[in-house]
């Protein structure tokens, strides 16, 4: 017999289990829900959350067909817990009851839930399976008769109880297993499996799977259960069960649990390879599940007894982008939750996470359209939420931060609603504040040093700002950056600021802010020592024989030269500036060191070069022959120094003598001296590092002169240009910067005259422009 015939035969022989009921379920006793409350406990009376007209008009609407169809009735009960509104995704409503005040006091029912993996070893031997789901499982069990009244809750226009019962008391999933489980009692482990209101039925023939299904039927008929034609599976050779896919050939992971670590990029550099072995290393500690959302995704992993079950890692997309930080973390909440609900639903379990205020969660009023929206889904969980720092939220984090294909941008957007509404909306998502005002609106005086007046918060009559970066860049950038704030320094930041508002890290924040302030970091002198220590050369031990060389190239053009070659001797200080024209090549540097500095001192035993050090050991030997030994058929002697008794000339022989010990004293003088400076430098003088990549303002005072004053007040220029990357370390303190194609600036500077960018690349160059340019042209 076919799939579809056989289908088609089972729902003509039993066609009232797939129907919508019309009636209540019978009172099944022992079965029916019951609300046991511990020792001291008062009936819960909590008042009904505002909504606009609309909503109110679909409450109104949900309320009437529930009492039409006898689930609900109208009540004069002492409970009395919220109602909660949830869009649907086709846009309908739908109606939830806030109980997580009735569940927190509520006796919880340790009813054994069974384990998945024990279920799944019941599976040997199976080829055929059905799948069936029942139809608002939780709305088929009656409501105790002497509970009724505590499940009550108002509306704006009511006061109702629930006959049957609703979703989202603690203890119902405990109550809807025990139902199941004894009226499938004698088909457990069988051929039936039975997960609340999923169920299993599994056999080794297509003849057997109809007998075991027409015998659940049966048993779903006396008990008056209904089933969801369009959730049902029947006489199928894989089935997708639990989270599981089962087959004759054995039981597979779904593959999306762990789809985030089989995609993980490949590590291209060690930053991202210690990423993936943080994750894949850190099993061996608790019993969570872990979640974490960053500015573009979600993760989390699943873990029992220190071992994880499942992964997830999503991207968030859309509107999804624009969520607050507290809201992508809630997010990420009901996303994990409701994916692993087979796994959780059965048992207390701990979620972790880096954001502090959804601690809080449990405790807090649905305030927001989002919080009523999502909470409602996690009230038929037994859950804690505890805060863990993110450094130590390892696995969730990186799973979180995955790369994918698309760029993120960010940007930013000027604010345009008042800053006092900005801090009233942020209230809602302070798990602290929250906390505070729920005392203050309860007792006013109950809290020192705080008030609640208007909707504002103060501490000691300066308005407490809520944890939300976004509004305390408002106001600094108010109290610093404008022209009230004038970017003062620190101190006189603070005291501006905590003359009006108040929180924790303000100090802090202020620091942060300040030294991320283009402004300041632009035109404000730098305070520390001035970087860069002495790098002294070797004392040479005679004149002309160790010579340094450099060149200065950029210059505007002159005569048709726009080079410098400076050839110093390192030992007597004396000094030749010779003229090139560039390009220059190895050709023509050694000419005109021949033309202007060998015929007048000889060759030298070494040349230091600070850039150019190939050019000089290479170029410089590209003639075979010298030209005096072109002139005189032999090399140049040696000057070797003087050794006594070499002249037997007296005259020549003191002459010599005295020569050798000036050296000698030059020598011992210029150590000393270069030793006391190097000494005296370093005492005022910081070592000041930075690396390829490095974005720097560049100090632009020693090349400026009175011929490109821009503005009469100099004072108010800016000090620092820029900033511009660092592509290149030239010896032990100067860089070489990528400077603009028009500057017309020599790129190597030492590190005395640049200072670091502290926060991101935003900064226009075209001062810097502008006056090259200008000095170009006055010097033209």
């Amino acid at each position: 017999m076919g799939e579809e015939s056989f289908v088609e035969k089972v729902v003509t022989e039993f066609p009232d289990i797939f129907v919508e009921p019309t009636d209540l379920p019978p009172f099944r006793a022992p079965h029916d829900h019951k609300i046991e409350l511990l020792e001291d406990s008062n009936p819960v009376n909590q008042r009904p959350y505002r909504y606009v007209v609309h909503q109110k008009n679909e409450i109104d609407k949900i309320v009437d067909d529930m009492l039409a169809s006898g689930t609900i009735q109208a009540s004069s009960s002492p409970y009395a817990s919220p109602v909660v509104l949830v869009k649907k995704k086709d846009g309908t409503w739908r109606l939830c009851v806030d109980y997580r005040e009735l569940n927190g006091m509520t006796v919880k029912d340790r009813f054994p839930i069974p384990l998945i993996e024990d279920l799944m070893d019941e599976l040997g031997g199976s080829n055929v399976y059905s799948k069936i789901d029942l139809r608002a499982g939780y709305h088929q069990v009656r409501m105790d008769p002497l509970d009724i009244h505590k499940t009550a809750f108002k509306t704006h226009n009511g006061h109702y109880e629930y006959l049957v019962m609703p979703f989202g008391l603690t203890n119902a999933p405990a109550s809807f297993q025990s139902l199941m489980n004894s009226f499938f009692k004698p088909f457990l482990r069988k051929f039936v499996l039975v997960f609340f209101d999923d169920i299993l039925i599994y056999s080794t023939s297509m003849e057997e799977h109809k007998k075991h299904l027409e015998a659940v039927f049966e048993v779903m008929r006396v008990h008056h259960l209904f089933a969801k034609m369009s959730k049902c599976a029947f006489a199928v050779p894989r089935v997708e069960y639990l989270g599981h896919f089962i087959s004759g050939e054995g039981i597979a992971t779904d593959p999306a649990k762990i789809k985030a670590v089989q995609d993980w990029p490949v590590p291209v550099n060690l930053k991202q390879l210690c990423g993936f072995l943080g994750l894949t290393g850190y099993y061996r500690r608790f019993f969570v599940v872990e979640m974490d959302a960053c500015g573009h995704g979600i993760g989390a992993v699943l873990m029992q007894e220190g071992h994880p079950l499942a992964f997830i890692s999503r991207q968030l997309k859309g509107k999804q982008l624009h969520l607050s930080i507290y809201e992508k973390e809630l997010l990420a909440v009901i996303f994990v939750v409701r994916k692993w609900r087979h796994y959780l639903i059965s048992s207390h379990f701990i979620i972790k996470t880096d954001q502090r205020s959804l601690k809080y969660l449990l405790e807090q009023r649905l305030n927001t359209p989002i919080q009523q929206q999502w909470l409602p889904k996690l009230l038929e969980f037994d859950y804690e939420i505890q805060y863990k720092q993110g450094k130590e939220n390892l696995v969730a984090d990186a799973l979180s931060r995955v790369e994918g294909s698309e760029v993120l941008h960010m940007a930013l957007s000027v604010v345009e609603c008042d800053l006092l509404k900005e801090i009233q909306a942020g209230y809602v998502t302070d798990g602290d504040i929250q906390g505070i005002i729920t005392i203050l609106q309860q007792q006013a005086d109950s809290k020192k040093h705080y008030t609640w007046s208007q909707g504002v918060l103060r501490r000691k009559n300066k308005i407490v700002v809520p944890n939300n970066s976004g509004i305390k860049d408002t106001i600094l950038r108010w109290l610093h950056c404008s022209g009230m704030g004038g970017h003062s320094g620190k101190e006189v930041t603070h005291q501006r600021v905590k003359g009006l508002f108040y929180w924790k890290s303000m100090v802090k924040d202020i620091q942060a802010f300040i030294r991320s302030c283009g402004t300041c970091q632009q035109c404000k002198s730098d305070n520390a020592a001035s970087p860069g220590l002495l790098q002294p050369l070797p004392i040479p031990d005679r004149i002309w024989s160790d010579v340094s060389m450099d060149f200065i190239d950029g210059l505007p053009l002159s005569n048709g030269k726009t080079v410098i070659m400076v050839v110093v001797d390192r030992l007597s200080k004396a000094a030749h500036f010779i003229a090139l024209a560039h390009p220059y090549s190895a050709m023509t540097v050694a000419q005109a060191y021949l033309d202007n500095v060998f015929k007048l001192h000889g060759c030298p035993s070494s040349i230091v070069v600070s850039s150019r050090r190939v050019l000089v050991q290479h170029q410089l030997s590209h003639s075979t022959m010298t030209p005096y030994e072109a002139v005189y058929g032999q090399p140049p002697p040696l000057h070797l120094p003087y050794l006594p008794g070499e002249s037997k000339v007296a005259v020549v022989a003191r002459s010599m003598q005295e020569r050798e010990s000036m050296i000698l004293f030059l020598k011992f003088h210029l150590m000393r001296a270069q030793h006391r400076m190097k000494q005296l430098a370093d005492q005022h003088i910081t070592e000041r590092e930075f690396e390829v990549g490095d974005y720097v303002f560049v100090k632009l005072q020693p090349y400026r002169q009175q011929s490109v004053v821009m503005r009469s007040t100099q004072k108010l220029s800016p000090k620092y240009f820029g900033p511009y990357k660092v592509i290149d370390r030239c010896g032990e303190v100067a860089y070489k910067l990528q400077l603009p194609a028009n500057s017309q600036v020599h790129p190597v500077f030492h590190v005395s005259q640049l200072r670091v960018l502290v926060g991101t690349v935003t900064t226009s160059t075209h001062l810097l422009r502008c006056y090259l340019m200008s000095l170009r042209e006055n010097l033209m």
